[in-house]
C-alpha cells in the first residue's frame, strides 16, 4: 500500500499539485477483512492519507439489504462513530 501511495504522490507534484489537496479513498472489503480487523485497516489507511473509505459489503454472505446496512452500521459502530 505505501507504495502504491508514494507513487500517486509523485505523479500528483508532477501535475504540479500538492498532494495534501488530493484526496484518496481506500476501500475495506468485510468479505476480506473480518470484523476485528476494521479498526486496524482503517486506521492504516489513515496514516497513510486516506480521506474517505468505502465499506464494501458484496460477496459477505449476506442475504438481504437489512443485512448490508446493519454491516455498515456495525462498521461505524466500531469506529465509534
Amino acid at each position: 500500500m505505501r507504495d502504491a501511495v508514494k507513487r500517486l504522490r509523485g505523479y500528483v507534484e508532477e501535475a504540479g499539485r500538492d498532494p495534501e489537496s488530493v484526496g484518496m479513498e481506500a476501500r475495506l472489503d468485510v468479505a476480506r477483512v473480518p470484523s476485528e480487523e476494521w479498526i486496524a485497516q482503517t486506521e492504516a489507511w489513515r496514516t497513510l492519507g486516506a480521506t474517505h473509505i468505502s465499506v464494501n459489503t458484496m460477496n459477505a454472505g449476506l442475504h438481504s439489504p437489512q443485512e448490508h446496512v446493519e454491516t455498515i452500521r456495525r462498521y461505524k459502530e466500531a469506529l465509534g462513530e
